[in-house]
């Protein structure tokens, strides 16, 4: 029987043969093609198994040096003691009528590696059609347990009244991380116990009553870190019902928990402030001043072009009229004052000016004073939400007392 062939019964292979040539059964709930699956490719196997060996060695230093849970406390209790870390690690925003507050990202990561023993991030899996699908996971070496989350990223910025679609690489970058710093926070914080969590919350905030300081540069600081989300100082005196010289410190940390929510990208400046329209400020009447205003601009720019319309204002030489009888009262005086002419600032000729020059020359002279433009708003809200001959002087005098009342300069 040696060497003759039973039926149709293929001669047998050796493994080598086998390994070669990859021959695979037929499937029979297939299409009847036989489907060939190559090998790896060289790059791959070594960087699949070079990842393996990675974890693999970092449990077995995790596991051969367990952290101290009294030590690792201690080094968390420690980190957030630092103001420059504190400041940073709280957030708040809005949701269904109540103020929620937590840990933000950066303090997710203090936690993490003071805890120890703990690999984290973030990794894009996929980039195709103007989405990527992005994996965000937390892992304790020491425990061997883990959470991860995967979820997809739009290329496109959404607020509540538009869409916007990315499209360069730095913008998408970005934004993809931003979205996986949020994910990534709810991985450790789920790991790390929440009590240590609870008492790290808590010296960050014995931290920033304690450090907290109300200066000019700490407000100026402020009011620049707010700017940059289109929140200007106005927006801020509204949210915190006061001038901002006279914000409290339980005010300031309560504004730096809004603005690290802005920056983690929690919530977005409309859920915290009245931005939209100069009418949320002062009113209708402001709103008539800020319609005044954008006139004066337009036509300066027709008179660039040659196509001003006269004044329909006479000039002349006399001497501006009386300011009504309720001016000195604005003004926050009992009597009325007088405008004295300085060589450093000499009065305008208010009788040869147009309406627009008028609120021109109040803008200028609130400058002087130190007003900006909402104080300046309010206080011609006050003579009736214009500015012409009838009143100037008046508005004048209560810029120079409100500036006067609120510890400004001369104005000189």
């Amino acid at each position: 029987m040696a060497g003759t062939t039973v039926g149709a019964v293929a001669p047998l292979r050796s493994n080598d043969d086998q390994d070669e040539n990859r021959d695979i059964v037929r499937n029979v709930f297939g299409d009847g093609t036989a489907k060939t699956v190559g090998p790896k490719s060289a790059i791959e196997a070594i960087e699949s198994s070079r990842a393996v060996t990675e974890s693999q060695a970092a449990m077995f230093v995790a596991q051969t040096h367990p952290r101290n849970q009294v030590r690792a406390m201690d080094r968390i209790l420690q980190a957030f003691t630092r103001p420059g870390l504190a400041e940073k690690a709280l957030y708040e925003y809005a949701r269904g009528g109540q103020n929620i507050s937590g840990p933000s990202i950066r303090a997710a990561e203090a936690l993490a590696q003071n805890w120890g023993n703990m690999k984290f991030g973030v990794r894009e899996l996929d980039q195709r059609d103007g989405v990527s699908t992005v994996e965000a996971f937390s892992w304790d070496l020491e425990t061997n347990v883990s959470s991860n989350r995967v979820f997809q990223v739009a290329h496109e910025r959404v607020t509540k009244t538009s869409r916007t679609r990315l499209t360069d690489p730095r913008d998408i970058y970005e934004h993809v991380a931003n979205n996986g710093a949020r994910r990534m926070r709810a991985c450790i914080l789920q790991l790390i116990p929440s009590d240590v969590v609870e008492a790290a919350v808590a010296q960050t905030m014995v931290t920033l009553r304690t450090n907290i300081k109300v200066t000019p540069e700490t407000i100026t600081s402020l009011i620049e870190k707010f700017a940059a989300y289109g929140v200007n100082k106005a927006a801020l005196e509204t949210r915190i019902q006061r001038r901002i010289e006279s914000i409290t410190p339980a005010l300031m940390l309560n504004l730096g928990k809004i603005y690290n929510s802005l920056k983690d990208e929690m919530s977005v400046p409309t859920d915290w402030f009245e931005i939209a329209e100069p009418t949320n400020v002062s009113g209708s009447k402001t709103a008539e001043v800020a319609a005044q205003m954008a006139a004066r601009v337009a036509d300066s720019a027709r008179s660039a072009n040659g196509g001003a319309a006269p004044s329909t204002e006479t000039p002349g030489n006399e001497s501006p009229e009386a300011p009504p009888a309720d001016a000195a009262q604005a003004s926050g005086s009992g009597e009325q004052t007088t405008l004295v002419e300085t060589p450093s600032r000499p009065l305008p000729q208010f009788g040869k000016m147009t309406p627009e020059q008028l609120v021109d020359a109040a803008e200028q002279e609130a400058i002087a004073y130190g007003l900006d433009s909402p104080d300046l708003a309010k206080i011609i809200a006050r003579f009736g939400g214009k500015v012409n001959k009838a009143n100037v002087q008046g508005i004048f005098e209560t810029i120079k007392a409100e500036a006067i009342a609120n510890g400004g300069g001369d104005g000189a």
